[in-house]
């Protein structure tokens, strides 16, 4: 079943092997915490950030979504599904242009657990070896499915962990995609490494999602 092949991208190398207008696209959440979601960019030959805290305060950082909170979770619907609220303000497909980065620019992608509630919340990075810790909070892949030629998927899925040494582990308190073309998802691939990763099942769900989604998708709200 080539849909339940996932490949891994390293979410700590995420370089862009072109010039690429980047958007952010809301998929889904499953966390009891408002969490925000944010992205900072390093350019060609820069120093990455050394903690969390230089990530987030980074003259190049910005959140993608203030409160990546939503009535429609991984699990179930929350009072009225389908409607955004204050306290939900996301619907899957809500999308934000994060703008055009040079080729060679490296991307860090962070969650502050529990942001939209907490000024001084917990960072978790992309960069796992910032992490107080020790632990990866960000997996990155992208699937066999919609990396085939004649679907040409320009998508990269980051699916996040909030709690603090792992929690349960699964990996899916919020889950974005990140729309960097085509030939971007292809240099990730260049050197796959194939795993049947889809460990949760609502993962299978982003095959259809990638096939039937359009632009006129709304962008979001936060």
């Amino acid at each position: 079943n080539t849909a339940s092949i996932a490949f891994e991208v390293d979410p700590s190398r995420i370089v862009l092997a072109s010039q690429t207008a980047l958007t952010a696209i809301f998929i889904s959440e499953g966390a009891g915490y408002h969490n925000s979601i944010g992205f900072n960019v390093v350019a060609p030959g820069a120093a990455p950030p050394q903690s969390t805290w230089a990530e987030v305060t980074s003259p190049t950082a910005r959140l993608i979504f203030p409160d990546a909170s939503s009535s429609v979770s991984t699990y179930v619907a929350s009072g009225s599904a389908g409607t955004r609220t204050a306290s939900e303000p996301l619907l899957p497909g809500d999308f934000v242009n994060l703008g055009t980065y040079a080729k060679g620019s490296s991307l860090d992608f962070f969650l502050m657990a529990n942001g939209a509630n907490n000024s001084k919340a917990t960072v978790f990075s992309s960069l796992g070896s910032l992490n107080g810790d020790g632990i990866q909070h960000v997996a990155a892949f992208t699937t066999h499915l919609f990396a085939v030629p004649q679907l040409n998927s320009p998508y990269l899925f980051l699916a996040f962990e909030d709690l603090w040494g792992g929690g349960d582990k699964d990996i899916n308190d919020t889950i974005i995609a990140i729309n960097v073309g085509a030939a971007n998802v292809k240099a990730f691939l260049a050197t796959p490494e194939p795993r049947m990763w889809l460990i949760f099942a609502s993962f299978l769900g982003l095959a259809l999602w990638a096939k039937r989604y359009r632009a006129d998708l709304r962008p979001s709200c936060g």
